[in-house]
C-alpha cells in the first residue's frame, strides 16, 4: 500500500523548524508495517497545496497529512482536501460546543476565527483532540485512507496514538515490516556495487536492498514488507544478508 505524509506549513520550509511530525508518524508506520513511500513538505500557498494533494490522491491509497487545521486564514488543509475529493465541508455544533467549554474554562469567549475548525468534510469521522481547538478528520473512499491531524506535535502524538493507529493496525493487518543494516569501510562505493551487482537478481520477493555512501563509510540497508510473518521475513533478510557478507566480509563491521 503506497504511503504518503503530507507536511503543510510554510515554516516547514524555512531553516527555524524541524519537521518532527513526519519523522514520528514514519516510526509509528514502520512499527505497523506500513512503510512510507513518499513524503511532502508544502507551503501553505492553496495552488501549492492543491498540487501536493492532488498528486498524493493520484499515487498513494494511504494519506496523513499534518498541519493547516487551525483558525486563521492560511490554514486550508480541510478546504483543499474537501475540494479534491468533490465534498463538501458541514457545519458540527458539537465541535463548537467542545470549543465553547474549552474556552470559557479560561473565562473566555470563542473568537469568530475558531467557528472555522467547525467545519468538517462530508462523510468524514471527527477525531477528537483534548489538547487544542482544531479537531482531526479521518477519511474513507473507495480507493483511499485519509487522516488530518493537527501540526502542534502536543496534539498530533496523542490524538495519532488514540484515534488513528487503532485503525491502521486494523488496515495492516497482516503486514510484516523489518529492516537491517549492514555498515561498511574501507571500500569504495563503485567497488562494492561490482562485487554484489551479480546477487540483485536473485533478491527473494518483498525485499529490498538500498546503498547508501557517506565519505570513509557505506550502508546496505535491506527492507521485507509484505505479508509473510516475522520469522520468515527475518529467514529471507538474513539469507540476503549472508549472500552479501559473502563478497563483502572484509570490509562488513
Amino acid at each position: 500500500m503506497k504511503t504518503e505524509i503530507i507536511a503543510v506549513g510554510t515554516e516547514l520550509l524555512s531553516l527555524s523548524f524541524r519537521d518532527t511530525n513526519s519523522l514520528f508518524l514514519t516510526d509509528e508506520l514502520d512499527g505497523l508495517g506500513l512503510s512510507v513511500s513518499f513524503r511532502t513538505q508544502v507551503g501553505d500557498d492553496p495552488s501549492d497545496l492543491r498540487r501536493a494533494v492532488r498528486a498524493a490522491l493520484g499515487r498513494s491509497r494511504l494519506i496523513i497529512a499534518t498541519g493547516g487545521l487551525g483558525p486563521t486564514t492560511d490554514d486550508r488543509t480541510r478546504e483543499v482536501f474537501a475540494a479534491a475529493l468533490g465534498r463538501h465541508l458541514v457545519f458540527e455544533a458539537a465541535i463548537l460546543a467542545r470549543i465553547r467549554e474549552r474556552f470559557g474554562r479560561r473565562g473566555l469567549a470563542v473568537p469568530p476565527s475558531n467557528r472555522k475548525q467547525c467545519y468538517v468534510i462530508e462523510g468524514a469521522q471527527v477525531l477528537e483532540n483534548p489538547n487544542g481547538t482544531a479537531p482531526g478528520l479521518w477519511l474513507e473512499t473507495s480507493r483511499h485512507r485519509i487522516a488530518l491531524l493537527p501540526g502542534p506535535p502536543r496534539e498530533l502524538e496523542p490524538m495519532f496514538r488514540k484515534e488513528v493507529r487503532p485503525r491502521l493496525a486494523a488496515l495492516a493487518a497482516g503486514r510484516t515490516l523489518v529492516r537491517r543494516v549492514l555498515r561498511l569501510t574501507g571500500l569504495g562505493e563503485s567497488s562494492m556495487e561490482s562485487r554484489i551487482k551479480a546477487l540483485y537478481g536473485g533478491i527473494p520477493e518483498g525485499v529490498s536492498v538500498t546503498t547508501l555512501a557517506c565519505p570513509g563509510d557505506l550502508s546496505i540497508h535491506l527492507t521485507y514488507e509484505g505479508r509473510a510473518g516475522r520469522p520468515q521475513a527475518e529467514s529471507l533478510l538474513g539469507g540476503v544478508q549472508r549472500r552479501l557478507e559473502s563478497r563483502l566480509g572484509p570490509w562488513v563491521y
